[in-house]
């Protein structure tokens, strides 16, 4: 039998490979390689000569892999640094676009308020009316902060009856 050892140019430490793509003449030798080898570990308990079967003092594993059409042979010699560093390129830039779209969200929420909060407020105006310099500060507030002095004293202003060509003289 033929083993893998230094005459042969390979060393028992040389293990580079963990995995091997092996192709068959035939789907009958593909079936056979794989009921040697799938079920040799669990056998080994019961039958001494399946330890026989051990590669390097290790259990192969053997299954049926995917198509190599399926297979991105260009990406295969990309290191495993290179994989994580994409990767946490990739969650840093989806990170940073979460916490994006969150500071817009409050933003145009806060902009949806202002724009509400410029409009009447439902809060009934005084009887005796609001004094020009009440409602110029009232005006000057913050959105969310104005009680709604100067829409009172707009409608009042209106309710007068003087027009709006008086307002600018």
């Amino acid at each position: 039998m033929w083993e893998i050892n230094e005459v042969n140019g390979r060393s028992e430490g040389d293990r580079s490979n963990t995995f091997a793509y092996v192709t068959f003449r035939s789907m009958k030798g593909k079936n056979r390689a794989e009921k040697l080898f799938m079920y040799a570990k669990d056998n080994s308990k019961m039958y001494e000569e399946e330890h026989q079967k051990k590669f390097f003092d290790q259990w192969l594993d053997v299954s049926t892999v995917i198509a190599p059409s399926n297979i991105k042979w260009r990406n295969i010699n990309v290191s495993y640094c290179n994989r994580c560093s994409r990767s946490i390129c990739m969650w840093i830039f989806a990170f940073v676009l979460l916490a994006l779209a969150f500071i817009a969200m409050i933003f145009f929420k806060d902009w949806s308020d202002s724009l509400i909060n410029s409009v009447a407020s439902a809060k009934p105006c005084p009887e005796e009316g609001v004094e020009v310099r009440v409602a110029y500060d009232d005006y000057m507030l913050p959105g969310k902060q104005r009680q709604g002095y100067h829409h009172c004293y707009c409608l009042a202003f209106n309710d007068a009856g003087a027009g709006f060509e008086d307002a600018w003289v």
